[in-house]
Parts: C-alpha cells; structure tokens; sequence
C-alpha cells in the first residue's frame, strides 16, 4: 500500500513541470508562467519539508503522506480552469505530494519511521519515487499527445532512448544518497556504506553490491542499442522501439531485483522481478505483433 502512495506522489510531483508547457499552450498562457507553476510546486515541497516535518512527526510519516497525496489529487480538477491564479494554487498544493515523494522526503519518513520498520521505507526510496517520475513523464505527454490527436506510439518511441539514458544518469543518485544497493559482497567493486544507511539487519557488514552501478551500466547499454541497432530497424512499426526499451530494461531489472537486501514480497514473490517478467513479455509479444501490422506489401 505504502508503495503505491510513494508511487502515485511522485506521479504528482513530476506532472507540473511536464504538463506546465501543455497548460499554457491549451489556454494560451505566455510561456514564461510555466516557470511561475514550476517555481509554486517547488514551493509547496519545500513547505512539506519545513512546515511539514512537525505535522509528520505528529500524525506519523505514512499518514502525512496520505495527506499530502489526497491534497495534491484533489487539487487537479483546479488545472482544468483556465485561471492561472487557480493553477498557481494548485501547483503548489501538488507540490506537497512532491515534498514528501522526492529522495529529501524520502529521508524524513525514514528518520520518522522505527527502526524496525525501515526496509519498508529504504523499498520505497528504491521503487516508488523512480517509478513515479517515469509514469508521471509518460501520463502526461500521453494525456497531451491523444488532446491534440498527435501520434502517441510515434512520441512513444522518441522518448524512449531519453528514458534509458536518464535512468543511467540518475541511478548515480542512489550513490550519493547511499541506497538502492544489493546483498553484502567481498568483490573488488564493492560498496562501503556508512552505518546509519546500512539495514537493521545487516548493520555489522560495511561492503554491498553496488546495485545501482550495474542498473547505470546496463541501462547505458539500452541507449546503445535502441540508438544505434533497433531504432532504424523499428522504424516502420510505431510503438516498437518503445516496447524494446521496456523489455531491455526489465531484463537487467529482474537480475538486479535478486541481489536487493529489502525487497518488496508478494507471498513467495518479488514484485519488482514480476513485474520486470511481465514487461518482457509484453515486449517479446508486442513487438513482433507491431512489425507483422506494419509489414510492407
């Protein structure tokens, strides 16, 4: 349950400065108030953060979490006026949902949460707030793309290579932040991680996998490949190149996955690697589907 909140927060959280373009072009808005909107979202998270931190340690970080997700949920239906003041409002009140789904929320529900309980958190940090910006990015230009009739699988698979890539860049966050990493190793690559970031459990071991290295590397090579092999050979069938990336990346999820010390259990099952064998098959299906549509005549 807790997953899906951080999930949908960061959802929330990336919508303004992606959908901000997108508002002002519908109401024909001058340009520049799509910094105004950014610029109140990162208001409202950093109220969250300030402000917030008292109410989170009153009513408990899951809790304020909630909150903050029903405030910012509720608060959409404003955008679809076209006032600014009232999407001024409403960004900054997204931006609460924002506060507490980014990685310096995600620290102040660790502090806030027992000790006991904090593998559920550091699964969150791992999961919800990347997989919310994704979704955010690809619900919005998708929600834009089907307004304006605009071809979304086309859109689809320009964005694809950009996500590989982004990903690749911005798991060198978790190393500055000391998480996402994997099972305690002696390898030469392994990973020191400082006492106060390491699991309950495993708080004796100093050295771990460095999960979010192998993620970086491999999801560099998915760049690679959609850039430089599939995206010429894809091109007649739109949506192809999307669902390539969707498969390559879950492929060096489902490796990754096995190495976490904190995963996310459904019964016997890890949610991540289930996931990740779903998305590969929906590729391995999908993508010979989409080329046999388009084969030429």
């Amino acid at each position: 349950m807790i997953l899906v909140l951080q999930t949908v927060s960061a959802t929330l959280g990336r919508l303004v400065p992606v959908a901000g373009p997108a508002f002002t072009a519908e109401f024909d808005w001058n340009e520049s108030w799509v910094g105004y909107l950014t610029a109140a979202n990162i208001v409202g998270a950093l109220f969250a953060l300030t402000a917030g931190i008292g109410v989170m340690r009153r009513i408990g970080g899951v809790r304020a979490l909630q909150w903050s997700l029903l405030i910012g949920s509720a608060t959409l239906l404003l955008y679809l006026v076209p006032s600014i003041g009232l999407a001024l409002f409403a960004s900054a009140c997204v931006g609460l949902s924002n506060g507490t789904a980014n990685p310096a929320g995600s620290e102040v529900l660790t502090r806030l949460t027992p000790p006991a309980h904090r593998n559920l958190v550091f699964s969150i940090k791992q999961a919800g707030v990347p997989l919310g910006g994704v979704l955010g990015g690809i619900l919005v230009g998708g929600i834009y793309a089907w307004r304006r009739r605009l071809p979304l699988r086309q859109y689809l698979d320009v964005a694809a290579p950009s996500l590989a890539l982004g990903q690749a860049i911005g798991r060198w966050g978790n190393f500055f932040n000391e998480e996402a990493f994997g099972r305690p190793t002696e390898l030469p690559w392994k990973l020191y991680i400082s006492p106060p970031h390491r699991p309950p459990p495993l708080a004796q071991s100093e050295f771990f996998h460095p999960t979010f290295l192998y993620e970086s590397a491999w999801d560099l090579v998915v760049f690679g490949l959609l850039v430089f092999m599939l995206r010429d050979r894809l091109e007649r069938a739109p949506g192809a190149l999307f669902l390539a990336y969707v498969g390559l990346y879950s492929v060096g999820r489902l490796f990754t996955e096995a190495l976490r010390t904190d995963p996310l259990m459904l019964g016997s099952l890890r949610v991540a690697q289930l996931v990740s064998l779903l998305c590969m098959a929906l590729a391995l299906v999908g993508v010979p589907l989409l080329l046999r549509r388009r084969r030429p005549a």
